[in-house]
């Protein structure tokens, strides 16, 4: 691919390439990473993270099966109904705890490309919390994302293949010698790696039989292999009524195969890699790539054996990802706008409770994508409703403060306007616009939009006399753009 000339590389680029990688950046991040060579800035964004703290809820015995006929012994339906709710309540604290963990992640770790490919990839390989219903198993799931997000692309699609989640989510746990379910084959193709039309009904079928066996322990919340062959029995020997040990014929080919066969002959069809690489494209830069862009990415990934980090440096460096079709003409999905909302306004520690309201009011509930395909991103997110919802919670976010321990106690605002806007950015209108411009947009405001503000600002009384109120306003004047809504 045609690399982006290094004389080429300035300030604009360098907040289009923190943003799409990221979730966005501060005037100063964006100025420290144009001071460094454009190669040595995507190599330090490839690097993943290793010391992630987990959940407080995180820890010894959390992986095994609660024993509900144990617990349940001896009580009457009332008082067993009254352990089930204390149940359930544990698992939605547990679960407010992981979608506000992972908000935190996206906000502060030092590695947000491995928090944009984690959430990449639960799109892509979605599973809803509502059928799995187990916060831990979503949190393992979770963890396989960032572990192999900039991985191997095998090692994913085979990680996932035995996700505990996505096997309760795509009912593979169902699926037995004799009586294959159908779901996890179909959608692994479909959706995961091929696309559709680049399958037979014959091959999901005779795949499906081969993924039997696949399922989730009796007594932990893990994987458990089932289709290796049984012992004989008193010299006799036995079926396994688990895994279908018989022949299958899948793309062409014949044995006796498992579900590393078929995630092996799925991958040795070219179009996996175009499949895979064309969804990239389209989640970090636009959308309908064009087909040359495309091949040579494909084979990139092929010629580094399906390693994702190469095939990502080879976007990030490329022209193509800089042009006019790329910068600034991505809506920002909800995760992308409340992470980079709490990044502009300095925001280091988001409130569980605001995260998870504020993404289940913007339709991109983490943790619960509305079907097996994930979100629709694009002009779905934006709507009358949607648009209305994003100015409205911009001014709870500006204006949010966190409950104290005491009846009606308020703590200080979470927002620091002089955080946002310094004192010695104040020293003219103009000084504290072109300063809020940068820190807010990330970029240059079209002549019209400008004019508008402008006006706005020619409204206000001079920068130096700015009140907190002030600043406050402003701000969600300057989030309540069009503006605002575009990476």
């Amino acid at each position: 691919m045609k690399q982006l000339s290094p004389e080429k590389w300035n300030s604009k680029r360098a907040a289009h390439l923190l943003a799409r990688s990221g979730f966005g950046a501060t005037p100063e991040q964006i100025e420290a990473a144009e001071n460094r060579p454009m190669e040595e800035v995507v190599d330090r964004i490839l690097t993943p993270a290793t010391d992630i703290a987990p959940p407080s809820w995180i820890g010894p015995g959390v992986d095994e099966k609660p024993n509900y006929k144990e617990l349940q012994q001896g009580l009457n339906e009332e008082e067993k109904q009254a352990v089930r709710k204390i149940i359930q309540q544990e698992y939605n604290e547990q679960q407010r705890e992981l979608v506000g963990w992972w908000i935190n992640r996206m906000v502060t770790s030092p590695s947000q490309l491995q928090e944009k490919m984690t959430l990449f990839w639960h799109g892509h390989f979605a599973t809803s919390s509502r059928k799995v219903r187990i916060p831990y198993m979503m949190y393992l799931q979770n963890q396989t994302f960032r572990k192999h997000g900039l991985g191997n692309w095998k090692e994913l699609v085979t990680a996932v293949s035995q996700d505990p989640a996505m096997l309760i989510y795509l009912d593979n746990t169902r699926s037995k010698a004799g009586a294959a379910n159908e779901n996890y084959a179909r959608e692994l193709m479909e959706l995961f790696t091929l696309g559709e039309g680049h399958y037979s009904e014959q091959d999901i079928k005779e795949s499906a039989r081969a993924f039997t066996g696949w399922m989730v322990d009796s007594k932990k919340y893990a994987f458990r292999d089932a289709t290796a062959p049984l012992p004989p029995k008193k010299g006799k020997p036995q079926k396994n009524r688990y895994h279908d040990e018989g022949s299958k014929v899948f793309f062409g080919q014949e044995g006796h195969f498992d579900g590393h066969d078929i995630i092996r002959i799925i991958l040795e069809q070219e179009q996996a890699s175009k499949f895979m690489v064309a969804k990239l494209w389209r989640f970090f830069a636009y959308e309908d790539p064009e087909p040359e862009l495309v091949d040579q990415l494909a084979a990139e990934f092929r010629l580094n054996n399906y390693e994702i980090a190469p095939v990502l440096r080879a976007m990030f460096m490329s022209k193509a990802f800089y042009g006019k079709k790329a910068i600034r003409t991505q809506i920002k999905s909800p995760a992308q706008w409340l992470a980079g909302s709490c990044i502009v306004l300095g925001i280091d520690e988001p409130d569980p409770g605001f995260g998870m309201n504020a993404m289940r009011t913007l339709c991109q509930e983490l943790f619960a994508p509305p079907n097996v395909k994930g979100w629709d991103g694009g002009y779905a997110w934006i709507t009358t409703s949607s648009l209305t919802q994003r100015y409205n919670l911009a001014s709870s976010l500006l204006n949010h403060r966190p409950r104290g321990k005491e009846k009606n106690e308020r703590l200080p605002y979470t927002v620091k306007t002089e955080t946002v806007l310094p004192q010695a950015m104040r020293a003219s209108t103009g000084q504290a616009r072109d300063y809020l411009v940068d820190r807010v947009y990330q970029a240059q405001l079209p002549g019209e939009d400008m004019e508008r503000l402008n006006a706005f600002l020619g409204a206000q009384p001079p920068a130096n006399e700015w009140t907190d109120a002030h600043v406050r306003n402003i701000l969600h004047v300057m989030m309540s753009t069009p503006q605002y809504q575009l990476t």
